[in-house]
């Protein structure tokens, strides 16, 4: 149903606000769809969820506002 993987490292993460709070910058986009697929298939924290997302869409938008720059994209 769902297509995610997350490590136990990486699961390491999501068991307190804190080790998310400390490790949330250096995941990728596709490690934090991973990392929000997973918290919904499990224990749908809303706060942490939000967290997730929040990076998220950070990273996407950089990555579209470079692409819209370059003139590679129209949105």
């Amino acid at each position: 149903m769902f297509n995610f993987c997350v490590t136990k490292m990486e699961n390491e993460l999501l068991k307190s606000w804190k080790s998310l709070k400390k490790g949330i910058n250096l995941l990728t986009e596709e490690e934090l769809k991973n990392f929000i697929n997973y918290e919904i298939a499990t224990t749908g924290r809303k706060a942490i969820l939000t967290r997730l997302y929040q990076r998220y869409d950070k990273l996407r938008g950089k990555r579209e506002m470079e692409l819209v720059l370059a003139k590679e994209i129209i949105l």
